[in-house]
């Protein structure tokens, strides 16, 4: 089993924990969007909803083996997890516990793939990169440019193992910080 880290913004893992599917196949973060990508979305859709339609248009364009409705994000290295932790939005008004994540699958992809504004169908384009795990590598030519930015998708089931870090946000600037840091 190889060991990823999680930043728990929703406040719902502990450590033990076994993560499963539920009766539809569905991670807790899939059951969130899973009715509202059946069919496109309507104009004035959520952002988080488009992209989650997008994400799963192309996953079926480039055949990869697993949904992202299925799986628990992490980060390779507890540095990177405090990063994701420090970057949520809207901001936690709780601190973001950190957690070990042992699991026998993964794969690794390019988030910045999946934050750009741009139509429904640029949007599915950008989407199969991520999916290939290609780096944005600072894409599109033009336009909004971010680096890449990586998350490791695990499918579920997997186990949850320690806390290794807390991280204290608040809306004020200057103010987010590692308060935690476990050994």
């Amino acid at each position: 089993m190889k060991t990823f880290y999680h930043a728990d913004r929703n406040l719902s893992l502990t450590a033990g924990q076994e993560l499963v599917v539920n009766e539809r196949g569905l991670s807790p973060f899939g059951s969130v969007y899973w009715s509202h990508i059946q069919s496109e979305p309507p104009p004035g859709s959520d952002e988080a909803v488009i992209r989650e339609y997008c994400a799963e248009q192309a996953l079926h364009m480039v055949g990869f083996l697993w949904s992202r409705h299925c799986c628990v994000f992490a980060a390779e290295t507890i540095q990177e997890a405090v990063a994701f932790a420090r970057a949520i939005l809207p901001v936690p008004d709780h601190p973001v516990p950190i957690y070990e994540i042992f699991a026998d699958r993964a794969s690794k992809h390019d988030m910045t793939w999946l934050d750009y504004r741009v139509d429904v169908d640029r949007l599915i384009q950008y989407c199969c990169e991520y999916w290939r795990g290609t780096a944005s590598n600072h894409q599109p030519i033009s336009g909004p440019r971010k680096p890449p930015q990586w998350e490791i998708l695990i499918p579920l089931p997997a186990q949850v193992g320690r806390l290794v870090a807390t991280v204290k946000v608040s809306n004020g600037p200057g103010t987010k910080k590692l308060i935690q840091a476990l050994g």
